[in-house]
């Protein structure tokens, strides 16, 4: 890693520790070390907790990547040299690739199937629905544009995405720092209290240095995925929902939809918890990408792509970035490779892998979909879901979980006000940002033979802490609160 890149973190570390100790420490120290659950004592108080932990988190890990990278020589997968690719904006064309192969045999052979030309003939893993080819087929069609300009205009698009998720993740961490004390504050009330303008500054840095230091999120923009600007629709989404915009967050998760189908669950989550406007939204704008593709790509290239789906859901992959029990079974159980990624073959299929995927899978959705679905959901809740959509898909990669930093900012607040695990919150929600944001698994490669390799899944180990965390904090927003109860 370039000495310059190392000199720029070590001084924003030691900007962040300066911060820390001036405005925020006495607060950390005091949520460490007091086990109270509702010991936060003002609004200011809550929000100060929350950046003053998330501090300490963004700067340890930078420590801890640089120390890694300094002693041992460890470079190629830490979070500091994505970052130093990002700075010289260093993309490359992993989504786009597939997506501009798939349309020029389409300009080629209009009646054809994609997926017969390129899985089966072709052997290129090109995996996403026909409704995905939308993101470069309309600029190509109504404007003219070649496939290597929209290549050119995604990756500088995608650049843009992280200052953008870093200010997402302000607003997120803002509007849920209010709802953790306005639910736990009988006296409360916008007017009488107010974050100052300072600490609404330093929650907009910290949550720009806390996207700069998360990995899955530089891996996306390193390869050049459409799951970067996923994660940006996601994060909007998750804000619409906060301010009660809810068709905004159905038309917004629309689009995810359109790359990954199996997030129509959310028409059923929706449906039995009666939130109409985002059923709506959602279902029509869904229907409507849904019936473009089919005009433009024809039928058979879905029906095509579902035997795509019961194709992956039986094989899965092996490579150890995919971070899903599917990837775990794979690895465990020494079936197909694990260190190198295969651009034409998938692991052979296995019995015990394809079982374990399909159980848990369902148990994940099933569990995630009836949560509390009596109750008015609120972000957690919705929070839940989209991650479980995530983790329970077969081939989930590591950039798969961007959206695991937005969560934090709804995770941060809450836990500092509801303290879910009493006096252990602190030190689990540590270890858990350190395994989600930073690509520890890497270093267990030596183990990738034996059955140890179920260390390279730290990531996976990361996220289903962040769900369990999420459940705990759901529940303890749903329970009847008697000090509000006069209200």
């Amino acid at each position: 890693m370039d000495i310059k890149v190392q000199l720029l973190l070590l001084a924003l570390v030691l900007c962040g520790v300066a911060v820390l100790v001036r405005f925020s420490a006495k607060s950390a120290l005091h949520m460490i070390f007091n086990a109270d659950s509702h010991s936060s004592s003002s609004l200011v108080e809550v929000m100060r907790t929350s950046l003053a932990l998330l501090l300490m988190f963004v700067a340890s890990a930078v420590v801890i990547n640089i120390g890694l990278q300094r002693m041992f020589g460890y470079g190629n997968e830490l979070t500091t040299i994505y970052f130093a690719t990002y700075l010289h904006a260093i993309a490359g064309a992993d989504s786009w690739g597939v997506m501009v192969k798939a349309l020029t045999h389409l300009d080629a052979f209009p009646s054809d199937s994609i997926y017969d030309a390129l899985i089966l003939k072709d052997q290129t893993k090109f995996q996403y629905p026909p409704s995905a080819l939308l993101i470069f087929d309309l600029p190509h069609r109504f404007f003219g544009l070649s496939y290597e300009a929209i290549v050119d205009n995604a990756n500088i698009i995608s650049w843009l995405c992280l200052p953008l998720l870093g200010i997402v993740f302000y607003k997120l961490i803002d509007k849920s720092v209010v709802t953790a004390w306005h639910t736990t504050s009988r006296l409360f009330s916008e007017t009488q209290q107010q974050i100052p303008v300072w600490m609404r500054v330093l929650a907009l840095l910290t949550g720009i240095a806390a996207v700069a230091m998360f990995y899955p999120l530089l891996r996306s923009y390193f390869l050049g995925q459409v799951q970067t600007f996923m994660t940006l629709l996601a994060g909007l989404a998750l804000l619409a929902w906060q301010t009660k915009r809810l068709g905004a967050a159905g038309v917004l998760l629309s689009i995810c939809c359109s790359f990954k189908p199996q997030w129509i669950i959310l028409i059923p989550w929706a449906f039995i918890r009666r939130q109409w406007h985002f059923l709506i939204t959602f279902s029509i704008s869904s229907a409507m990408i849904f019936l473009v593709s089919v005009s433009l790509y024809g039928v058979e290239n879905w029906t095509d792509y579902f035997s795509v789906l019961s194709f992956l859901s039986q094989h899965g992959e092996s490579f150890y970035p995919n971070q899903s029990i599917n990837g775990i079974m794979h690895r465990l159980l020494l079936n197909g490779n694990n260190l190198e990624w295969l651009s034409n073959s998938f692991p052979p299929y296995h019995p015990w892998v394809y079982l374990t995927t399909l159980l848990t899978s369902a148990l994940l959705l099933a569990v995630a979909l009836f949560w509390k679905f009596l109750r008015q959901p609120n972000a957690a809740d919705l929070s839940i879901m989209m991650l479980s959509l995530t983790i329970a898909s077969p081939i989930a990669w590591e950039h798969h979980y961007g959206i695991a930093i937005l969560l934090l900012a709804i995770v941060l607040p809450l836990s500092v006000v509801y303290r879910p695990l009493g006096q252990w919150t602190v030190p689990y929600m540590w270890v858990m940002y350190l395994l989600i944001s930073q690509n520890f698994g890497y270093f267990a490669s030596s183990l990738a033979g034996t059955h140890w390799n179920v260390l390279q899944s730290t990531l996976y180990i990361g996220v289903i802490m962040l769900l369990w965390l999420l459940y705990k904090l759901s529940q303890k927003q749903h329970k009847p609160r008697i000090a509000n109860a006069g209200r």
